[in-house]
């Protein structure tokens, strides 16, 4: 039967990672850390973790966690985060039920067009930031300034 924890610290042990967690009443116990394949994150103390016994006397595993959220994530989306050491979100990726897709505020919708919160540069290695609203189009009858025709998909 699994239990809820809080996590007190982490380590990287010779055999992987270690959790150490507060069952409560002063239980205070060192758990294996599991989660999903192709997925490396960690929990920050603080967290809460569903631990249960493994196998061999007094081992534990974390099964899951539960992070203090401040997303508004809709039934059938998906939001990963990550958070500074005092868990406050720095980066975030969120898959919408509508299928847009938003990362850190900036939207891919459903249909392939990318919205971004603010200006928008793009830069070659080497060569000066070049801001994408306000850039010349160079054409043989004269340059041209700001948006220009969209481009034309595999073209």
């Amino acid at each position: 039967m699994a239990r809820i924890a809080t996590v007190l610290e982490i380590e990287r042990g010779d055999e992987g990672i270690e959790i150490t967690v507060d069952l409560g009443g002063e239980e205070v116990v060192l758990a294996d850390h599991f989660e999903p394949a192709n997925t490396d994150s960690l929990p920050l103390p603080g967290d809460s973790a569903a631990v249960e016994q493994s196998s061999g006397a007094g081992r534990w595993q974390v099964v899951g966690y539960s992070t203090p959220d401040d997303s508004e994530v809709e039934p059938g989306e998906w939001r990963v985060r990550s958070r500074s050491a005092s868990g406050e979100t720095m980066g975030w990726i969120h898959a919408r039920a509508n299928g847009d897709v938003v990362i850190n505020g900036v939207v891919i919708t459903a249909d392939g067009n990318i919205l971004a919160p603010g200006e928008v540069t793009a830069r070659s290695e080497g060569a000066t930031p070049i801001p994408l609203s306000t850039h010349i189009h160079l054409h043989p009858m004269a340059p041209t300034q700001g948006p220009s025709v969209p481009p034309t998909p595999g073209g």
